[in-house]
């Protein structure tokens, strides 16, 4: 696996300090590296014991060497701050300026994320994150909350304020929250509104809407209350919710009986299609779909439309021919206003569990019940129950589902249909 862009900027910052070339700005640089990552801590600190050891031998004779370049104990003053680093690299942290840098109370147990460009398996309150890669990250807050980001999101976890337990703000992307039973109120806040719960499941996910940013709230189990514009409701099991700036200032509203407009008509839904593509015209900001019939139809997309592959945005140049699409329109179904392009979906039980390999073997509901090779592992997200679990936790005869990405080859996610009570 090739190294992440983090750990070369790590790396290239080692090599500047060891050859004598950091200045005070990649010392520092260096610092903030090595506080957040604790493989780049453990090589840092074999490379200053192998060059260290070196030196010894060289200055005993035991080797002769012909030095390319100043080496960093060949200054006096750099030797000195080297073994000071070094020290604190032993003790498991790293002082920047005279504060130590202890790990943040939040947990990263699945997934990639980065605070600030370096990737990170700890979260402090304040950190403004970003989900990176094309898998879910899984968070555990520091109230036993877990958090499923979806890919790109960008979040500020802020913690505890007042008699609220913990706030999320989203920016960007969504997620889903398991509320841990606990005192206080559980908050995210988005789009200029808020959502409380307590006991709760639901999910809060940024989507565009006739050319403006909304909010979809949409509740699995529990209840929970949405304030925003001096307003307040509650959105319970089964129900979704919008949030947003709307001209009619209604900014939360159930899905079903949602109005749009100060006349208070029916929002009608979008229509939408599905198909493979077939063919895209960039210039024209057009794509083709074929028809049942034979022949095919091409539809032009809207100023503004939204391109998503596996769930993040892309250029529309970036879908790849042969890819299932879905269309969805504006409300007189004459433009395109989001192109979704997604893997397939793929279901069934499972008939053999093998972690050490990394690998399960499914049984197809479909294709006549063939047997298909999964892959499992650290970066492959498990959901059971809105949970992230370890592959050791699959059983056989689990019914699951395998949600590939584009490439159709990429496991995105697994997840576990609830089982039936013995």
């Amino acid at each position: 696996m090739s190294p992440s862009p983090a750990s070369r900027a790590a790396d290239a910052l080692i090599d500047r300090y060891l050859d004598g070339s950091a200045d005070t700005a990649a010392m520092q640089a260096l610092r903030v590296a090595l506080a957040g990552d604790a493989a780049a801590r453990q090589r840092f600190y074999r490379r200053v014991l192998v060059e260290s050891h070196l030196h010894t031998l060289g200055a005993s004779g035991g080797i002769e060497a012909a030095p390319l370049r100043t080496a960093w104990w060949a200054r006096p003053l750099v030797w000195v701050e080297a073994a000071a680093l070094l020290a604190a690299c032993l003790l498991g942290w790293w002082l920047v300026g005279s504060t130590a840098a202890a790990p943040g109370p939040h947990r990263v147990i699945a997934g990639q994320v980065e605070v600030g460009g370096t990737a990170t398996t700890r979260l402090s309150d304040g950190a403004a994150l970003r989900v990176v890669g094309d898998h879910q990250a899984v968070l555990q807050l520091a109230d036993a909350t877990r958090v499923v980001l979806e890919p790109a999101t960008e979040a500020v976890v802020r913690g505890r304020r007042g008699d609220d337990r913990q706030t999320v703000e989203l920016l960007n992307g969504g997620g889903r929250f398991t509320v841990a039973p606990a005192d206080g109120r559980f908050l995210v806040a988005a789009g200029g509104g808020t959502i409380s719960a307590r006991d709760t499941d639901f999910s809060v996910r940024k989507v565009d809407r006739e050319g403006e940013p909304r909010w979809v709230v949409a509740v699995r189990e529990g209840k929970v209350q949405l304030e925003c514009a001096g307003k307040s409701r509650s959105v319970s099991t089964g129900k979704d919710a919008l949030i947003g700036h709307g001209r009619d200032g209604r900014d939360a509203k159930d899905g079903k009986d949602a109005k749009d407009g100060k006349d208070g008509r029916e929002r009608r839904s979008r229509p939408t299609t599905r198909g493979v593509l077939a063919a895209i015209d960039a210039g024209e900001r057009t794509v083709t779909l074929p028809r049942n019939d034979g022949g095919s139809q091409t539809w032009r997309l809207a100023t503004g439309a939204v391109v998503v592959i596996d769930r993040v945005d892309q250029p529309l140049t970036a879908v790849p021919l042969g890819t299932p699409v879905t269309l969805t329109f504006t409300a007189d179904g004459s433009l395109v206003t989001r192109l979704s392009a997604h893997g397939p979906l793929v279901s069934g039980t499972v008939v053999n569990v093998d972690p050490s390999a990394g690998e399960l073997l499914l049984r197809l509901s479909k294709e006549g019940g063939g047997i298909r090779r999964v892959p499992i592992g650290p970066h492959i997200p498990i959901v059971d129950d809105g949970l992230a679990v370890e592959p050791v936790a699959l059983a056989v005869g689990d019914q699951i589902e395998v949600r590939y990405l584009v490439d159709q080859v990429t496991v995105q996610e697994i997840s576990v249909r609830p089982r039936r009570p013995k």
